[in-house]
């Protein structure tokens, strides 16, 4: 795994936070649905295979975007399952809820074009297209 969750709390979490309650399976989860897409499977698995090779990528793009993933990801199950939050009864204590989900979800898509944009400049080479537009066709 390119991050530990520390990392993960020191990067998207204000306040402490407990790593255990950070299940696995999230992390997973978050990597899988957001990051591989966002890299290409085969750049992500050689980030992983050669860390020292891709450091830049990994500390200044795939860790905090899979860190604000994994807590707008980790922020609905707590919402949902933990005894540690008031169980949102009223409608504005719903609203605030969904607001700060839905502004964790907004850093963690911007991340995700910022991770975007770099692999598409640093890695991802489209060789020059040999076809040419003549009278409005493609030949």
């Amino acid at each position: 795994m390119l991050i530990s969750k520390s990392e993960i709390i020191s990067l998207a979490f204000i306040s402490s936070f407990d790593e255990n309650d950070i299940k696995d399976e999230i992390i997973n989860t978050a990597i899988t649905k957001y990051i591989i897409p966002a890299v290409t499977p085969a750049i992500y698995q050689q980030a992983v295979d050669n860390p020292e090779d891709y450091n830049i990528l990994i500390s200044n793009y795939i860790n905090p975007c899979l860190a604000f993933y994994v807590k707008y990801l980790q922020l609905q199950q707590l919402f949902l399952e933990s005894s540690r939050f008031i169980t949102p009864e009223i409608a504005t204590v719903k609203n605030n809820l969904k607001e700060t989900v839905a502004e964790v979800l907004i850093i963690a898509l911007q991340k995700k074009a910022d991770l975007s944009q770099f692999v598409v400049q640093n890695y991802i080479f489209t060789p020059p297209s040999s076809k040419k537009l003549i009278n409005g066709f493609l030949i």
